[in-house]
């Protein structure tokens, strides 16, 4: 018995290394950071150094950050480092899966998820970027495991690992708190099946959960506190909540407010809070609120949106038939029944919450697609136990009556369904991303002094030229300006990728042949005719003076 479970570790460590082995091959597939991952490599590196002033942010959770900072101890490259903390929370989600599949259906159900797993596109996607996605997908399916298992056997120890790893959870994600009542619920509702747990153990179980949660996520919360002077998980889940429930946000999402002095996204995301007044305030949204009409049929549509649309694309035509074939295909027993309703919850809870916040397949779909890779396995058992047990009754022969074979079978057409989503990364170009942003970033670092204050609409010319970043405002030129001389910004980065989408207003600058009052060309990137970009200077003139003058 020991040297099967000696063996069994020895093969799933096997199946870690080779998730491993071929997330660290993607890499060479990713040619640009991701917008987010600017901030969290940026706060990690804060982080490391010991300044906590500019490495803590009360819209970005620092767990992420962290680990990326101390990845950069070891590793030049805080790029890379990023990564490699997503490459190894992907690799490591092996074992969460193995251990929730074999627990509810059996090993060969195990050995399955843990190979779907392993190439799944959605995963694999998260896995290679600087997103938070493939840690909080980590965390998230051990809590579920440990959840259920504390739920189950009433074990202390396991509550308290599950306040943990949900306090890690918050850390990484905030929304994640939602989670922690969930569980909370479903731990009151066992006494409702079973006269035999006393209320007070239950009372204690949670209780002993909810401890082990405050201990990691009270910090974080008493400091957001501290800078917001509002009580909130997070200023992220505010803002989300509220541009999601009030009129015109989204143009003013960039503009300037608090008298020109900041954007909302300056404040929130790239960190430049104003001295005093910390807390995020939507002055310039509307505050009519909906009514309700209003407000329930834009969740309903993106609940629509969520299983017409982003579903599909994750899991194909004969994904989800064989995960209702695993999830009905055999008559429940009690036990089963309790895990699966248990999955259930989360997953329902998980579109419901979201439809009310953002519709985002990273945030949706990334964290359930171990639950729903382990009902595809069992989908795929199912099928081939009907399959042989149909071929037996008929007395037909050949080699599709070889359980291992047809398996096998199966499960090479299950692959060959999503073939053309597995090798899309190593089909993508680097012109396909922001790349055009990478070199003006490069060549900003080699022409300026350290640090410069740049002004963009994308983060990433700031991440590489080693500086600071500040949003380009979605106001008129002469606001721009101003704002800019205010800031007193060293570049401003315009690129025809964003501009024409994103401030349209401002396509004129475009041209390089013209003359802009109170800028200056210093560089214009067009290795790419398609996705040119130019590098501007503030003119400190009196023209610039004259016209910025109210």
């Amino acid at each position: 018995m020991k040297s099967n479970t000696i063996k069994e570790w020895q093969l799933l460590t096997g199946f870690v290394l080779l998730a491993f082995a071929y997330r660290l091959f993607l890499l060479r597939y990713e040619y640009v950071i991701p917008s987010d991952g600017v901030f969290y490599a940026t706060l990690g590196k804060n982080l490391v150094s010991g300044n906590l002033k500019e490495g803590l942010s009360t819209y970005w959770p620092p767990l992420y950050p962290l680990l990326i900072g101390l990845s950069s101890l070891l590793f030049q490259d805080l790029e890379f480092s990023g990564m490699l903390v997503s490459v190894v929370a992907g690799s490591l989600l092996v074992i969460p899966v193995y251990l929730w599949s074999r627990n509810s259906y059996g090993k060969d159900v195990a050995y399955l998820s843990v190979f779907l797993t392993i190439l799944s596109p959605l995963l694999t996607k998260y896995s290679t970027k600087v997103f938070t996605e493939s840690l909080y997908t980590l965390l998230f399916m051990t809590g579920i495991l440990t959840g259920w298992s504390a739920i189950s056997k009433g074990s202390k120890s396991k509550f308290l690992l599950t306040g943990l790893l949900f306090g890690l959870c918050y850390l990484t994600r905030p929304e994640a708190i939602g989670y922690l009542i969930l569980i909370i619920i479903i731990t009151l509702s066992t006494r409702l099946f079973s006269n035999q747990l006393q209320f007070k153990k239950i009372l204690l179980n949670i209780f002993i959960l909810l401890v082990a949660f405050i201990v990691l996520s009270l910090p974080y919360i008493l400091w957001i506190y501290h800078e917001t002077g509002t009580w909130t998980i997070s200023e992220k889940m505010g803002a989300h909540f509220q541009t999601t429930t009030h009129i015109g946000w989204k143009k003013h999402w960039y503009g300037l407010s608090d008298n020109g002095q900041t954007t909302l996204g300056d404040k929130l995301m790239a960190g430049h809070r104003l001295p005093r007044n910390h807390s995020v305030e939507l002055q310039s949204v509307s505050t009519q609120m909906p009514n309700l009409t209003d407000f329930i049929f834009p969740r309903l549509k993106a609940l629509k949106i969520e299983y017409e649309e982003m579903f599909p694309k994750i899991f194909p035509p004969l994904f989800m038939l064989l995960i209702g074939l695993g999830l009905f295909g055999t008559i429940w027993s009690k036990e089963r029944a309790g895990r699966e309703i248990y999955s259930l919850l989360f997953i329902i809870s998980t579109f419901a919450g979201y439809a009310f916040f953002v519709t985002n397949e990273r945030y949706l779909l990334s964290p359930l697609s171990p639950i729903l890779i382990c009902w595809t396995s069992k989908g795929v058992i199912e099928f081939v136990n009907w399959f042989i047990k149909t071929k037996g009754n008929i007395k037909s022969g050949g080699f599709l009556k070889n359980y291992r074979l047809f398996q096998a079978l199966v499960l090479v057409v299950l692959i060959l369904s999503i073939l053309h989503r597995i090798i899309d990364p190593m089909r993508s170009e680097k012109w396909d991303l922001p790349y055009e942003l990478k070199e003006i970033g490069r060549w900003i670092n080699n022409h300026s002094d350290p640090s410069p204050l740049i002004m963009s609409v994308s983060p990433l010319a700031a991440f590489y030229s080693e500086g600071r970043h500040i949003y380009l405002p979605d106001e008129e030129y002469l606001l721009v300006l101003k704002y800019a001389m205010l800031k007193k910004v060293d570049y401003i980065v315009i690129d025809n990728r964003f501009i024409p989408i994103e401030r349209p207003h401002l396509k004129f600058l475009l041209n390089e042949e013209n003359q802009h009052p109170g800028l200056e060309l210093v560089y214009y990137y067009d290795e790419m005719p398609n996705y040119k970009a130019f590098v501007f200077k503030l003119v400190n003139s009196t023209e610039s003076s004259e016209l910025t003058k109210e």
